[in-house]
């Protein structure tokens, strides 16, 4: 059999662990870890799963036991048809955090989780001893690209069935499209390969409801944003109201070029956390640790190095 990314990027290649879901239902959690050290974990943002961080895996895991996860339905986490609640998934990282351990932890996240890493700081300090935020996704006023736009005029529904019959493989050239133009819309230094490409949407091919949760959580965010800019109660004025709370020592990484979020987001957040720092990374789009990694890397253990 050939080797998967997982074999071949940590010793003990793919694992999986079993948390409560919000509907408290067992879910299975795909994740890795390399390195030892202090936990040190990465959260990807919207779509997205561990082969997201994988130009920044190894120079980390010099210095850090380094954990990797998929959320779930994404990857190679567990997918299920069930109806979601806004935030979900800060219940259910913080419940992988338990799971896999009992030491505060260095959290590095970007985009979307960027948003999961600060309610997780806000509600469950004890848990987080330094954040990372990259190109954070947290004063959002649309969503930031047109085929996230497209899923959210999408039935669900009708998604759903045909994840259950399998027939969301015939959508596989758009499938393809939509990440080939996100990705095009979040690198300025560098562009993604055909093969990276593959594999980035290999699982939303071959994993039944990996689609289904890409809707469903798309057409919340949608919601989200939508009374966001209405300033009516939400989950981000939720996080926004708490930011003065984050009190772990923070950096902010910011790509010059990200054309999702501008990088005054990065300055305005910078001025509402107690503790924190930010970086702008030139020549930089949206996916910095994928665009820069090496200043990414390099940054990130400065930080802490400086820190410890």
């Amino acid at each position: 059999m050939k080797p998967t990314w997982w074999d071949l990027q940590f010793p003990n290649g793919l694992q999986y662990v079993t948390i409560p879901d919000t509907n408290n239902e067992p879910v299975q959690i795909a994740y890795a870890e390399k390195g030892t050290g202090k936990p040190l974990v990465l959260v990807q943002g919207w779509g997205s799963w561990s082969y997201a961080w994988r130009k920044n895996i190894d120079a980390l895991a010099e210095q850090f036991r380094v954990i990797c996860f998929d959320g779930k339905g994404y990857g190679y986490s567990e997918k299920r048809p069930t109806r979601e609640k806004a935030g979900h998934q800060i219940e259910e990282t913080f419940h992988i955090l338990a799971a896999l351990t009992a030491e505060p932890v260095i959290m590095v996240a970007e985009s979307l989780g960027s948003v999961i890493a600060l309610a997780i700081a806000q509600h469950h300090p004890e848990r987080i001893s330094h954040l990372i935020l990259i190109d954070c996704a947290v004063f959002p006023q649309k969503l930031p690209n047109m085929g996230m736009q497209l899923l959210t005029y999408l039935p669900l529904m009708g998604v759903q069935r045909l994840d259950e019959w399998g027939w969301i493989r015939l959508f596989s050239p758009l499938i393809q499209w939509i990440t080939y133009v996100a990705q095009g819309e979040i690198y300025t230094n560098q562009s993604i390969s055909y093969d990276a490409i593959k594999t980035v949407i290999d699982p939303f091919i071959r994993e039944r409801y990996a689609v289904t949760q890409l809707v469903q959580d798309t057409q919340i965010a949608a919601r989200e944003i939508q009374k966001y800019r209405k300033h009516q109660p939400n989950l981000l004025w939720e996080i926004h109201n708490r930011l003065s709370q984050v009190k772990q020592p923070t950096l902010i990484l910011w790509g010059e070029n990200d054309h999702w979020f501008p990088p005054s987001d990065g300055e305005k957040l910078c001025n509402l956390l107690p503790n924190a720092q930010l970086k702008i990374i030139p020549n930089c789009g949206h996916h910095a640790p994928g665009d820069q990694p090496e200043i990414v890397n390099t940054e990130i253990l400065n930080f802490l190095q400086q820190e410890n």
